[in-house]
């Protein structure tokens, strides 16, 4: 179960840290275009994401990314800030799922959201001990 959770809590890191990394550096204007180019994105897809960078919310939510992305990987073997990471990268990782399964055509691009989904729900079980105050019944 340990090998599990770890090459779980690896894998939603680096995608997080390297894709995360990738989009910051373009949306804070260091470089013209993304180191790791992209499909453009057409139809209501599209539309959807060039809202979100024209109204800033992209920057955020990639801040986030590469910083739970970190942080999982910082945790790697010491599970210190792994519950925080899983706080902040679940509903990302949902909503990147949700995305990609109503916006985008129905091909290969799942593959990568189902990985996500996968991973975060290792995580959560992994760490379950952590989020179980939050559902239990409090007098």
């Amino acid at each position: 179960m340990l090998i599990r959770i770890m090459i779980a809590q690896g894998l939603l890191g680096l995608i997080f840290t390297v894709f995360g990394l990738n989009m910051l550096v373009f949306l804070v204007g260091l470089t013209d275009s993304p180191p790791i180019k992209l499909p453009t994105l057409e139809g209501d897809a599209g539309a959807f994401m060039s809202l979100l960078v024209k109204s800033k919310i992209h920057l955020f939510v990639k801040i986030l990314e590469f910083t739970g992305g970190v942080l999982l990987l910082a945790s790697f073997g010491m599970h210190r800030y792994a519950p925080v990471a899983i706080v902040m990268l679940g509903p990302i990782v949902v909503n990147i799922f949700l995305f990609q399964l109503l916006l985008m055509p129905f091909d290969k691009r799942l593959l990568m959201p189902i990985v996500q989904v996968v991973c975060l729900v290792v995580l959560v079980n992994g760490y379950w001990s952590h989020f179980q105050g939050i559902f239990a019944p409090h007098s």
